[in-house]
Parts: structure tokens; sequence; C-alpha cells
């Protein structure tokens, strides 16, 4: 599928996602900007709709936790 995409001349469009990522701009053309996949053993729900990405990080405080920066000390 990549191949195919790139062996297409590029259109004169600032559209460069489905030349760059064919195989995910085909998934929502047929699925639709929120669907599931999965990874093996473990599914991926794919959001591509902004507003309800921010719902979901919004209300998701405990599910995705900021990290704790690693302190990095010079020994001497």
């Amino acid at each position: 599928m990549r191949q195919e995409a790139l062996s297409k001349p590029m259109a004169l469009g600032h559209d460069i996602f489905p030349r760059v990522q064919p195989h995910i701009y085909t998934w929502i053309n047929k699925y639709g900007k929120n669907y599931l996949s999965w990874d093996g053993v473990r599914a991926e729900l794919v959001i591509s709709e902004p507003e309800l990405i921010k719902e979901v990080l919004k209300n998701s405080e405990k599910a995705f936790p900021k990290r704790k920066r690693l302190q990095f000390s010079l020994a001497s």
C-alpha cells in the first residue's frame, strides 16, 4: 500500500497524510474517524476527532497519569 502511494505524483495541496500513512487513511475512510484496531492481542481505539480526544484526556486523569521526571546526577 505504501509503495503504491509513493509511486504516484504528489498533489499540489498540502494534504500529505494519505501519502505518509496510507493504511490509516484507508481505514478512516472505510470505518470512520473513530475505530477499533487490534495489535496482536491488544486492542487500540483510534480517535481522530479533536473534541473527543480532549474529552477523553480530560476525563481520564487516572488512566493517563503524568509521569514523574527521572532525576539524573553527575557523579564526580
